[in-house]
């Protein structure tokens, strides 16, 4: 079914990039505590076409040198691990097969990964919990967290530009940002970082627009140089976006012509509708470019889908995946995203696969603390959902989202053919009584075969170890099926007991653009660290084929 795109007009003023918003309104509740829960169509029998008009451009195009912004400060939370008895937890039964494929399979073995580089990442400054993700450029690491961004040499030293990205992005009286993002193209050698708005409603005479999120690219690949950043505005006299409204859990991907966008529209805890939408990456480089582009609202929160290879591979069309609790995933295909005159989003396929999308029956217990890590069990569709960008190698799209194995939170990873509209999942955990979380999920195009590099967090009970981020690879054919991944990670570093049960809600792991044969991949995951009395950590690794 097609979401309907609606006429683009063009709104004056200099610098200014239009764009139409296809919305319409979507099933929802809001629950006493404000989450919004939202009734999914039977499979293939829903999505109908929905749409509206509305406006949405970007401010005028800011020049910010990273040098001259001074690191971020903040005061460390206090408090003390709970040292209440652990939580009882039965071990997983017996793995039988997960694929569910009727591919042949010929899966070759997982090998353990070195761990070429594995170094503390930003920690605890107050605010919690922190949303790490990383990407990487041949010569430099850059690590968003909450609201600092943090640049590193190749080898894990600070290059010597913090920045606080409150300032970096001209935060204004009452403003909020949140949920930063950050994304390397290996094609134009620019980072890019996205964060979230949330803005106070006016006091006086205002222009009629609301800011939705904030954007800036750098200007060459030194991550350290200058940035170009601009505000992503919707008016609200056309778009019907009430003042105070805000974009949550942002998340980006990438094709070569285009940004690829998605998030949650809410005013205050009332959900309104999912969006996405593309940004031509010329216009993004530009300082002056004026266009319009389409902004489609899907019925699940659906994660756009970045190219995968080194260059980046073209693709004739652009995706993005949602899970659907219950059901399977919903596939959907984004034509000609980098023309926003001809710009289409249309479900391709709702993927049934019961043994894919099984949300998690708890959230995950911790050793030291009754507190268990709140992995949002109770509400299947953000449990599910995916949190990192997956990846299309040209061929198969692939994935990785929470789910359930046996009673214990696990990773469910696996791969999309939009050819066919078939799905082949596995799971990955640590052992038989851990509780696994938080996972994303990189992939390496290597000719006829492909390697696939996962990280997640995990706790174990029984084995009294606290949240720990680990990592795994495996390297299969191109057309083989996932193998389970239980017990084949490298812990990066040992948790500390904690009284936290506040997690963040994604991590990143990425190919290493410096690896021509994409047999490395750069990682940024939470954990709790025993040495600051269990406040929350991140930790980065480059992990892969030795010496990579």
């Amino acid at each position: 079914m097609d979401f309907i795109r609606v006429p683009a007009r063009l709104v004056a003023g200099a610098g200014l990039v239009a764009c139409v918003l296809a919305a319409g309104p979507l099933s929802a509740v809001t629950t006493p505590g404000g989450a919004a829960l939202r009734a999914h169509p039977a499979a293939n029998a829903g999505n109908i076409a929905q749409r509206a008009v509305g406006v949405w451009h970007t401010s005028k195009k800011t020049t910010v040198s990273l040098r001259d912004l001074a690191a971020a400060g903040g005061t460390a939370a206090v408090g003390r691990p709970s040292t209440a008895a652990a939580t009882t937890i039965q071990p997983r039964s017996a793995l039988a097969s997960s694929a569910s494929s009727a591919a042949g399979v010929s899966v070759a073995a997982a090998f353990t990964p070195a761990l070429n580089l594995n170094f503390p990442g930003l920690a605890s400054d107050g605010n919690r919990p922190p949303d790490p993700n990383a990407a990487a450029s041949p010569t430099q690491i850059v690590e968003a967290v909450n609201n600092r961004l943090q640049v590193y040499t190749r080898g894990g030293a600070p290059a010597g530009c913090p920045a606080d990205l409150n300032a970096f992005f001209g935060q204004q009286p009452g403003e909020s940002l949140f949920d930063p993002r950050v994304i390397y193209d290996n094609v134009s050698g620019r980072f890019t970082v996205i964060i979230a708005v949330k803005s106070p409603p006016p006091t006086g005479p205002h222009l009629p627009d609301v800011t939705l999120l904030r954007m800036a690219h750098s200007a060459v690949g030194d991550a350290c140089g200058l940035w170009t950043e601009y505000s992503v505005l919707g008016e609200t006299s056309v778009t019907r976006i009430a003042e105070g409204s805000f974009i949550d859990q942002p998340s980006i991907g990438q094709d070569r012509d285009a940004f690829l966008f998605a998030g949650e529209n809410f005013i205050g805890s009332n959900f309104i509708s999912d969006v996405v939408f593309s940004y031509p990456k010329p216009c993004a480089y530009s300082e002056t470019c004026t266009t319009d582009f389409q902004v489609f609202h899907p019925v699940y929160y659906a994660t756009p889908v970045s190219s995968g290879g080194t260059p980046m591979i073209t693709t004739a069309h652009s995706y993005f995946v949602a899970t659907a609790p219950g059901v399977g995933y919903e596939l959907y295909r984004m034509d000609n995203s980098g023309n926003t005159s001809a710009t289409t989003f249309t479900l391709q396929a709702t993927i049934a696969s019961a043994q894919s999308v099984v949300p998690p029956t708890r959230d995950a217990a911790q050793p030291g603390t009754s507190k268990p890590i709140d992995l949002d069990a109770r509400t299947p569709g953000n449990s599910t959902r995916i949190t990192s960008a997956p990846t299309y190698d040209g061929t198969r799209i692939w994935f990785t989202h929470q789910a359930d194995l046996s009673n214990h939170p696990a990773v469910r990873y696996g791969a999309i053919d939009p050819a066919s509209n078939t799905v082949a999942t596995n799971v990955a955990f640590h052992s038989a009584s851990s509780d696994d979380f938080n996972p994303s999920i990189a992939v390496g195009i290597n000719g006829g075969s492909r390697t696939i590099f996962l990280n997640w967090a995990y706790t174990d009970v029984a084995g009294g170890i606290p949240v720990s981020p680990a990592v795994a690879a495996v390297t299969i054919a191109a057309t083989d099926s996932p193998p389970a991944l239980d017990g084949k990670d490298i812990k990066l570093v040992d948790g500390g007991i904690t009284n936290d049960n506040r997690f963040g809600d994604y991590s990143s792991t990425v190919i290493d653009p410096a690896s021509p044969a994409q047999v490395c991949a750069v990682t940024a995951q939470e954990y709790f660290d025993g040495a600051t009395n269990g406040k929350w950590a991140t930790r980065i690794g480059r992990f892969g084929a030795p010496g990579c």
